[in-house]
């Protein structure tokens, strides 16, 4: 959830260090932890989650880790797929999950 927050919070910033985690190692944990990453190099990747919301490949990071994480605390909202391509439905969803998270 921390990783999620820091996400959403920080936007443009997400690559900054936090306790030490760098691009590669973020990479690395998203891979480990399941993420299937859109079909683009790491560098590209990471370029298009530092566009924070108005990027696609953010938006599937996060609605990735808001349906894990819905099926794991047992959550009632999550970011739902058909809002990958609606930035403002996307931005409605993900603050209604934020304020359930808390």
């Amino acid at each position: 959830m921390f990783l999620t927050l820091k996400l959403y919070e920080n936007g443009p910033n997400i690559l900054k260090s936090y306790s030490g985690m760098n691009e590669a190692s973020l990479l690395d944990s998203l891979d480990d932890l399941g993420f299937d990453k859109p079909a683009v190099e790491d560098s590209q990747l990471l370029i298009e989650f530092q566009k924070g919301p108005s990027s696609e490949s953010f938006r599937s990071l996060l609605i990735w880790l808001s349906q894990e994480l819905k099926f794991i605390n047992d959550l009632q909202e999550c970011i739902h797929e058909e809002s990958l391509f609606h930035e403002d439905s996307f931005r409605m969803e993900l603050t209604a999950f934020l304020r359930e998270v808390g």
